[in-house]
């Protein structure tokens, strides 16, 4: 789930809250996308991962905003082919 700070006051808490969080609980981790520029925390399924971020406003005081991450796509098309298929029974 990409996760980021409701405020400016609260991107200084984000880092070492999170890294709490994840020392805290093993199965959890987070990282900073380079390509989406977003913060992602990943967990065991979704609601693991909501329960971390309820736990995150209430034990750290840190507002945040939840969405889906965006998935970087590098592959293009670059030529149209063309191929030719016959269906046998």
């Amino acid at each position: 789930m990409a996760v980021r700070p409701k405020s400016k006051n609260d991107t200084t808490k984000l880092s070492p809250s999170l890294t709490r969080l994840c020392e805290e609980d093993p199965s959890l981790q987070w990282h900073n996308d380079p390509i989406t520029h977003k913060t992602v925390l990943f967990g065991i399924s979704q609601s693991h991962v909501k329960m971390a971020v309820y736990h995150l406003q209430n034990k750290f005081g840190g507002d945040v905003e939840t969405s889906l991450p965006k998935v970087p796509y590098r592959e293009t098309i670059m030529t149209i082919e063309q191929a030719r298929y016959r269906h046998k029974k």
